[in-house]
């Protein structure tokens, strides 16, 4: 059985990167949870709503788009 030994740098790296995972959590919870998003456009604060929520949407397609790397989009059973 082999063991896994961790260097120091690993931990950090790590540390830092799940570190930025629960922040840009974060943003997202409170961008739709404590920010007042309505679907109502006679409400004063409606274009703000659509922002965050297009906000949001760009953000999710970019964060597929870029873990994709130089694979197709949608995967190789799509692209040929």
């Amino acid at each position: 059985m082999q063991r896994a030994v961790f260097s120091p740098f690993q931990i950090v790296f790590v540390v830092v990167l799940l570190k930025a995972l629960v922040r840009r959590t974060w943003l997202v919870f409170f961008t739709l949870v404590e920010q007042p998003v309505t679907a109502d456009f006679a409400r004063p604060y409606a274009a703000t709503s659509t922002w965050l929520l297009l906000g949001t949407v760009v953000l999710a397609a970019f964060g597929f788009y870029a873990a994709r790397a130089d694979e197709p989009l949608f995967g190789r059973a799509f692209a040929e």
